[in-house]
């Protein structure tokens, strides 16, 4: 019911009057979305965000990816932005990046989870920092209080009008409090990540044209079991890739690529496909939709995403 309901919401909205947009510029975009599991559309997060560029006439929409205008920009910004989900949990963050005139930019953010009394079930797992003993077997447990906070700095050059390369660093901590069986754990995990990465948006003949992203990360961690002679460290080497191909302004499809050398996790090769369009309304209102599939390791459903931004 929940999905039919979403479909006809969907086609009313392709369906309705079009209203004329006017790519005109823009200064400030807010942005609520939802997003979710097919398998459990209900049980979803969401969100609500906003940005702010400063200097000269705005950020230009007319001549390139609606999704991108903001970073092809190339300005001087400030965001901030809340998130809800599962009933239970909360982030938010605020981040910050000042372009001088010189093209080199320097950015730093700050960001915060907190998630109470959630559930998990099959392996123990919550991402590459939680399998240090390396058990690989069935179990459920509880997360009753889990809290992560840190922050981000980043230097970087805006080298060409939409291409860049930067050097970052994150400082994490994270709080994980779990119940396994009958025994109750806490675990305390400091990691430090240092990355570089590049991003290039290359114009088309015949379509919009195509968004490349490429980051390299190593992440060293110290993990101390609370209560116990416990204390574990370890490093690990990341790589992420990603390809937009962005037929038209508002339309996109691409895949992202994950992998690992992280001895804990046996999924070190990850992937999946997307599909986006935006679509403009009108000069104020526009609205996003996302679907993406997760191919390796292989799940069920996809996971989705509708936003509704207004820029002015």
């Amino acid at each position: 019911m929940k999905r039919t309901t979403a479909i006809a919401i969907l086609l009313s909205l392709t369906g309705s009057a079009a209203i004329a947009a006017d790519d005109n510029n823009y200064k400030h975009e807010i942005q609520a979305y939802y997003s979710s599991s097919s398998e459990d559309f209900s049980d979803g997060r969401y969100g609500l965000s906003q940005r702010s560029y400063f200097g000269g006439d705005g950020v230009n929409q007319s001549t390139v990816p609606y999704a991108l205008s903001g970073e092809l920009a190339q300005k001087t910004n400030f965001g901030t932005h809340f998130a809800g989900f599962n009933g239970n949990g909360k982030d938010y963050h605020v981040d910050i990046e000042y372009v001088f005139d010189s093209k080199i930019f320097i950015a730093a953010k700050y960001y915060k989870t907190e998630l109470k009394d959630y559930e998990v079930d099959g392996y123990f797992s919550l991402g590459d920092y939680d399998d240090f003993y390396g058990m690989d077997i069935d179990r459920n447990f509880t997360v009753q209080d889990y809290k992560s906070d840190g922050y981000i700095g980043a230097i970087g050059y805006y080298f060409d009008p939409s291409s860049s390369i930067y050097f970052d660093y994150r400082r994490g901590n994270l709080k994980n409090y779990r119940t396994v069986f009958t025994t109750d754990l806490e675990l305390k995990t400091t990691s430090n990540n240092y990355g570089i990465g590049a991003n290039s948006f290359v114009d088309f003949v015949h379509t919009a044209g195509l968004y490349m992203a490429a980051k390299y990360t190593y992440t060293s961690y110290e993990q101390k079991l609370v209560g116990y002679s416990s204390n574990f460290t370890d490093s690990i080497n990341n790589l992420d890739l990603a390809l937009d191909w962005y037929l038209t302004q508002s339309f996109s499809i691409g895949g992202q690529y994950h992998t690992d050398d992280n001895d804990y996790d046996d999924n070190d090769n990850d992937y999946n496909v997307t599909a986006a369009y935006f679509w403009r309304m009108t000069d104020l209102f526009s609205a996003r939709f996302e679907v993406t599939k997760q191919l390796e390791p292989s799940l069920d459903g996809a996971y989705g995403r509708i936003s509704f931004d207004a820029r002015f």
